[in-house]
């Protein structure tokens, strides 16, 4: 049976980076098989100073196979362009994606550098898995990278951001067009929007979203400064069927970003947090709790010692 999942690595998901459907679809088949080489199914071969050579049949790229420059156009444009991946201020990489590429009989042959592999495969700060299928059926750059970010968030069913931040990751921080938040909102958000609920209401997609803003000043006509994306996910556990209030969610967001999962006892611990405020009813006090300690020093020990005070968890 053939494998329709891909996992992505959550540093290269936002990674700051604006590349068109073919790039985008390249890049996904790059990194599905580096994770099944991971699992043992393939083995990628490797040149004699650790270049990776990756062999890609034509058609996932250009299902219907009548894109032939624009496929060359986007291996062109990989040659050109960086990665860049940023952990912290004090620890970030920018790279070359691509050395070459080789199209010939059906296939498509990527050479990438030794140095891209470990970024791309850092398990430290774990995955995304989204549905190949999903993303051959997505036409817009701007819907891909939104199904990226929502896989990454929807067990907390939301995901906050502003709109300068979504400019950067989407390398639009330099474009005068998408300077005006109108413009933001009607040539990328709605777009996306719009493409994930038909894809969703189609049964092709497992995940679509709403949004809402929150603006400065008074009305309607104050600046947008934060975005609240709520997820809809056809396959939500009961955890997330349970907790449908505003206050979870908020927990949920903090908790996944302050105890970023680098140890399973970070896991465990936010698992059995959340579980444990829905059957305490706490998800308020929770939320006041994750607010205060977002002034703090460190977050996550005040959040932890508080909550276990008041709430024993």
């Amino acid at each position: 049976m053939v494998r329709k999942e891909i996992i992505q690595p959550n540093p290269v998901t936002m990674a700051r980076y604006q590349y068109n459907v073919f790039e985008k679809r390249i890049m996904y088949q790059v990194i599905a098989q580096l994770q099944r080489e991971m699992r043992g199914e393939i083995k990628i071969d490797v040149s004699l100073f650790g270049d990776r050579y990756f062999r890609i049949p034509y058609k996932l790229i250009d299902p219907e196979q009548k894109s032939y420059s624009k496929v060359r156009g986007a291996i062109d444009a990989l040659r050109k362009k960086d990665l860049a991946i940023t952990h912290d201020k004090d620890h970030w990489f920018t790279g070359g994606l691509v050395n070459w590429g080789h199209l010939k009989e059906g296939v498509l042959t990527l050479s990438l550098p030794p140095a891209i592999a470990p970024f791309l495969l850092e398990l430290a700060t774990g995955f995304t898995a989204y549905s190949s299928v999903v993303v051959m059926a997505l036409q817009s750059t701007y819907s891909m990278r939104f199904y990226e970010w929502l896989s990454r968030f929807r067990d907390t069913g939301k995901w906050y951001t502003t709109p300068d931040d979504l400019r950067e990751m989407l390398g639009l921080s330099d474009s005068k067009t998408y300077q005006h938040y109108a413009r933001l909102k009607e040539h990328v958000i709605d777009v996306a929007q719009k493409e994930l609920h038909e894809l969703y209401t189609n049964g092709q997609s497992d995940i679509c979203f709403s949004y809402t803003e929150k603006r400065k000043g008074r009305g309607r006509g104050g600046q947008v400064h934060e975005l609240i994306f709520t997820i809809f996910w056809a396959e939500k556990g009961k955890l997330a069927d349970a907790a449908k209030t505003e206050d979870y969610y908020y927990v949920a967001h903090f908790m996944r970003t302050h105890f970023q999962a680098k140890t399973d006892d970070s896991k465990q611990y936010v698992d059995k947090a959340l579980n444990r405020i829905i059957e305490l009813d706490a998800t308020r006090r929770a939320a006041e709790i994750a607010e205060k300690a977002k002034g703090k020093e460190n977050p996550a020990a005040y959040f932890r010692a508080v909550a276990k005070k008041e709430l024993g968890i």
